[in-house]
């Protein structure tokens, strides 16, 4: 090696001048690009030498003479080989390397071994010939870049391509979809020959590994479902695969624990669909289930309101979410019984599915609305028959027709007891209207198909098709039902031939029972009378034909039909599915059963006899497609279905007689065995609103809490020995003071005891507990410790506990309650107002709630006086005189009129509107609402709170429902939904004693917490005018045709106060009735009348005179008390306790 090296030397230093012209005449034949190459490489190397010569060779500084730039660099170049400097030397021959490499790729190997050599050329031997010729060079150098970049951009584009097209595939292969692996393209770009196979080796191998776990699972599937349906063949015993019917229950939430373990894509499959049985299903049967029930989906159900439709609505928004669902319904018989029974059914949808499409639809034929001049957009039409296109009414996405189900509503039965619930549509003597069943459920049905067919939209634009369900039914004895149902399922086998409309028939079995059964159908009737039977011991007898029934319960037929709404054949054609049972049992076997379950028989739950039935190959279809089976036992379903007509019957719990009280339902569920149902489980409790544990009117064992359970104890001890209880209350912030001022007064007569509840947070109890004397502490049993000075919150504590209900404030003994300082909800709100009854100790006879911002502080006398008001003894016939506007006098006779008692006294609202008589206008209900605002000492002008527009429009819907005279039996009596009760309740006098006053406050009370808003009044119009028309109807009084007395003689307004007394529906009422009619005057001639005569201006005066009678079967009535009648009554009682003056205090 260092031989070469000193040849290489040698040769670099005897190179000639000679050498350098000869190599300068081979640059005028190179590109045009030598000249401005070559004297950059010169230059180049030239600086790069200098700093590595003054880094690496520090010590030959003296040897560098200050030159010429090109002379400069030659000495650099001499200096180096001089000294024999390898690193220079080599860093100059690698410089001229490079440039001889870039520039001169044409020369042979001697050229390039020149080129090589350390000596460079030096720059004034370029020749003037060679710098003449730059414009032609230029062109050349110009061309090859064009022709070098040409090449680039195609080899970059074909790089891009094969990257792109890689990428392409990867991400539509649906194994790697979420893999993120997929996602690395700048893989691709790395600079190594085997990047590219090294990867497609990993996806593929990562692609034959899912492959084979898909190939796993599948296996694994087959075996279950061969396991499922043959004998176990293996040693060790295998885990038995089963499907839970209901979502709420524990089961259910463990299946959806072991979904969550599955791969992403079958769990984000899943998650989609609503119900067990659409998730399970869809595990074996994909692209099934394609239309899938959430939060965005639109649901139309026609027959809302019979007991599947109801129950469905339900259910599709507890489990699935949907939130918008509109309903149709015929709402028959059209009779004013039935249709005030439809309305708890349409206020609990009201309350519980807020957007809920209002108001429900009443067809008159099919599924077509009765025309509305009022509604402001006219509906679509269909071109063919000019009947109400369904899917621009609401555009659903799923449609469920469930109108023309029962036919039993159509029958007339002809009995005299429920002459209310016949049907007109039948002949005289003939129970059945089959040209109308039929005709309503042929047009029904087309109707729904004819708008599928057009599925657009009113702009003209086309629409997806929404997944329609029909019931159809299984075979039944009933001929005509079977027909009218044959021809619904060939409408849709037709429908989808020519237009592609599909539909999923659902033949349902004939006897479907459970809660909110409807009149007339064997196990609700059954049940209904079963309950009567044991208000009087006596036993069920069954009337009925010995036909088998196939028994299903409610909610199996419920998830069946959510998990059909998602179903869709594999070939895409209209299906049939049949939700039969594989059993029957006899009406007398049941009837049987649901007397055992009753009586506290202790085979209660032991099953009627069952007959097996073979199942049909359509049975045997739905439940290999849906993995739909019932779930729910004939003897659970029963037992299920009578605690809920217990509670329907006896909602607040009742008493047969004093010694004997009905079972509730959930007491009666606990007897049986089966789980109570909690307050947010509306699907099992399918009922109204539980109340607080601690009101009188709770019967549930899973009631809510209530703020006052920490001082029930308190107040129960505190009341003892009072005859009335005077109270108020102050909750739902921070109170400061008691505005109110009663009078306390411990005496033998009536005991009169006031009560203020405050919170216990609040700076009214700070303020109190400080004034108390140290001494009266000690006598409570509150005293000083070592450790109150460290620690005075504990000290404030003991105060608070020891001093509760032992304070008097004003006139009130205070009762501070516990975090009632913040809002409240409205069940904790009104439940001292308008339901005490379970506070208060059971000798209390009467309880006043007085409001705090009442501008009057009432003092005894105000007691004793309107607790008087609430009894009044039996009137004779008496004269009354009453002076015209012309100056004369007029005699009346006053019918003799009953003893009454009242349950309940307060005062009407006031308002500004008044007949010529001087009496009070009829309001609609929307003015009514406004001045209940202004009684709370709200605003009316501001806009009205969503709880109280709901129930205000509720109201004013049910009184166009139950009003209708569509298809109305021109025998049934007229009895008008009219609310007119309007009150004000800034005072209420409670009836303790008497339990139809218990049954009314929880009426009240279950009704406003139902609407959860500020406004009892509305409620309780609502209330009486229920109880008005259920008391009309089981009395069989007259009917609005028959006009009160005081529509012909207006003055017997002024003359008596019948008017006031709005009877309850009692036994005692009734006697009553029958025996002395209601309140009558007769206007005497005036022939007659001596011109000396002087008597009472009106019948009131008697009211404080008669003596009251000590009875306890008396009329029992809801008083609301007039002003007028007021003061001229106080007046009287003045006389008679005081002398004619009433005390203040």
């Amino acid at each position: 090696m260092m031989e070469e090296r000193n040849n290489h030397r040698q040769h670099s230093t005897s190179t000639t001048p000679q050498h350098h012209h000869d190599h300068d005449s081979e640059y005028e034949e190179d590109d045009d690009d030598r000249y401005d190459d070559e004297n950059q490489a010169v230059r180049r190397p030239s600086m790069e030498n200098d700093a590595s010569f003054l880094r690496t060779n520090n010590h030959n500084h003296n040897n560098h003479n200050h030159h010429h730039h090109n002379n400069h660099h030659h000495h650099n170049n001499h200096n180096h080989n001089n000294n024999n400097s390898n690193s220079n030397s080599n860093a100059s021959s690698t410089t001229l390397h490079h440039r001889r490499h870039h520039n001169d790729n044409d020369n042979d190997n001697d050229t390039r071994s020149k080129s090589m050599s350390p000596t460079p050329t030096p720059t004034h031997t370029i020749s003037s010939s060679h710098r003449r010729r730059p414009p032609k060079q230029q062109k050349k150098r110009w061309g090859r870049l064009y022709f070098w970049l040409i090449v680039g951009l195609i080899v970059g584009y074909l790089l891009l391509m094969t990257v792109g097209y890689y990428v392409w595939f990867r991400r539509h292969d649906h194994h790697h979809l979420f893999d993120p692996s997929t996602t690395r393209v700048v893989s691709f770009l790395e600079p190594r020959a085997n990047t590219l196979y090294a990867m497609r080796e990993r996806l593929e191998q990562k692609r034959l590994e899912e492959r084979l776990t898909v190939v796993s699972q599948m296996v694994d599937r087959a075996s279950q479902r061969a396991h499922r349906t043959t004998p176990m063949r293996r040693a060790e015993p295998m885990k038995q695969y089963s499907v839970v019917a209901v979502d709420r229950t524990t089961a259910e939430q463990q299946q959806q624990q072991q979904q969550q373990q599955q791969p992403a894509a079958a769990t984000r499959r899943k998650d989609f669909l609503c119900g067990t049985h659409a998730r399970n299903a869809a595990a074996f049967q994909k692209g099934s289930f394609p239309a899938a029930l959430n939060s965005k989906s639109r649901v139309l159900i026609t027959g809302i309101l019979n007991p599947i439709g109801f129950h469905l609505a339900l259910a599709l928004k507890e489990r699935c979410g949907v939130e918008i669902i509109g309903g149709i319904d015929p709402v028959f018989p059209n009779t004013v019984a039935h249709r005030l029974a439809l309305q708890k059914r349409i206020q609990l949808l009201s309350t519980n599915i807020p957007k809920l499409v209002q108001p429900i639809l009443q067809p008159l034929v099919g599924l077509d609305p009765r025309p509305s001049k009022s509604r402001k957009t006219p509906l679509v039409e269909l071109e063919d028959t000019g009947e109400m296109n369904l899917l621009d009414m609401m555009k659903p996405t799923h449609i469920v027709h469930l109108a023309s189900y029962a036919m039993d509503e159509f029958k007339d039965f002809g009995d005299d007891d429920t002459r209310n619930w016949q049907s007109p549509y039948s002949r005289a003597g003939d129970q059945t209207a089959d040209m109308f069943v039929i005709r309503s459920s042929q047009v029904a049905m087309e109707q729904i198909l004819a708008s599928m067919k057009t599925a657009s939209s009113s702009d003209g634009q086309q629409q997806q098709q929404p997944h329609f369900v029909y019931a159809s039914i299984a075979a039944t004895h009933d001929v005509t039902l079977n027909n009218t149902k044959l021809v619904d399922e060939v409408l849709a086998d037709v429908y989808s031939t020519l237009y592609q409309t599909y539909s999923v028939g659902l033949r349902l079995p004939n006897t479907i029972y459970g809660p909110w059964g409807r009149s007339r159908t064997p196990v609700h009737d059954l049940s209904t009378a079963a309950i009567e039977q044991l208000r009087h011991n006596g036993t069920l007898t069954v009337n009925h034909k010995q036909h088998n029934r196939d028994f299903v319960y409610v909610d199996d037929v419920v998830d069946g039909i959510i998990a059909a709404m998602q179903y869709r054949e594999p070939n895409q054609r209209s299906t049939l599915l049949d939700f039969s049972s594989d059993s029957e049992a006899s009406l007398v076997s049941v009837g049987d059963c649901i007397s055992r379950l009753l009586h506290h028989d202790k085979k209660a739950l032991v099953p009627p006899p069952l007959l097996p039935k073979e199942l049909s190959q359509l049975a045997l279809k739905t439940r290999h497609s849906l993995q739909w089976s019932p779930t729910t036992s004939l003897s659970v379903g029963l037992a299920k279905t009578v605690a809920w007509h217990l509670d329907d019957a006896f909602p607040y719990g009742d008493k047969i007689d004093k010694n004997v009280s009905v079972e509730t339902g959930d007491q009666f569920r606990t007897r049986v065995g089966i789980d109570t149902c909690a307050p947010d489980d509306l699907l099992c409790h399918v009922g109204p609103t539980y109340l607080p544990c601690l009101s009188e009117c709770s019967t549930k064992d899973q009631c809510t809490p209530s703020i006052f359970e920490g001082v029930a104890s308190l107040v129960l001890e505190s009341t003892e020995g009072c005859d009335i209880v005077l109270y108020t209350q102050s909750l739902g912030y921070n109170v400061q003071d008691i505005k109110l001022q009663a009078t306390y007064k411990e005496d033998v007569g009536i005991m009169v005891c006031n009560f203020a509840f405050v919170p216990e947070d609040s700076r009214l109890v700070d303020a109190v507990i400080k004034k108390v004397p140290e001494g009266q502490l000690k006598s409570f049993g509150v005293k000083h410790t070592s450790k109150d000075a460290k620690n005075p919150e504990a000290f404030k504590k003991r105060k608070i506990a020891g001093l509760n209900g032992r304070l008097l404030y004003k006139g009130w003994i205070l009762i501070w309650v516990k975090d009632a300082h913040k809002p409240l909800p409205t069940h904790d709100m009104s439940a001292l107002k308008l339901s005490p009854g379970k506070l208060f100790s059971p000798e209390v006879h009467h309880a006043l709630f007085v409001d705090e911002n009442f501008p009057v502080s009432p003092n005894r006398d105000d007691v004793l006086f309107l607790v008087g008001q609430t009894d009044r003894p039996a009137l004779p016939e008496r004269n009354a005189f009453r002076k015209l506007g012309s100056g004369k006098r007029r005699k009346y006779r006053l019918s003799a009129e009953p003893e009454r008692r009242a349950a309940m006294l307060m005062s009407p609202l006031k308002y500004t509107r008044f007949t010529e008589t001087g009496e009070p206008a009829k309001i609609s209900v929307y003015e009514a609402t406004k001045y209940m605002q202004v009684e709370m000492g709200e605003n009316p002008e501001e806009k009205e709170a969503t709880g109280v527009k709901r129930q205000r429009e509720f109201y004013e819907r049910v009184q166009t429902f139950v009003n209708r005279l569509d298809f109305r039996s021109s025998n049934e009596a007229w009895y008008k939904y009219e609310l007119k009760n309007w009150i004000r309740t800034r005072w209420i006098v409670h009836n303790m004693k008497l339990e139809e006053a218990r049954q009314l406050r929880c009426d009240w009370y279950q009704e406003h917490v139902q609407w959860n808003n500020t406004l009892d009044q509305l409620s309780f119009a609502h209330v009486m005018t229920t109880r008005e028309i259920e008391r009309r109807i089981a009395f069989q009084e007259p009917d609005d045709h028959v006009k009160p007395a005081w529509t012909d003689t207006p003055e017997l307004l002024h003359l008596s106060d019948a008017h006031e007394w709005l009877p309850l529906e009692s036994e005692k009422n009734r006697m009553a009735f029958e025996n002395l009619p209601s309140a009558t005057c007769t206007i005497v001639a005036d022939h007659m009348v001596d011109k000396d005569e002087k008597g009472p201006e009106d019948g009131l005066v008697h009211n404080a005179k008669v003596p009251k009678s000590q009875k306890n079967d008396m009329p029992l009535f809801v008083r609301v008390v007039s002003e007028r009648v007021m003061m001229k009554a106080r007046k009287v009682w003045a006389e008679v306790h005081h002398g004619g003056v009433s005390k203040k205090k």
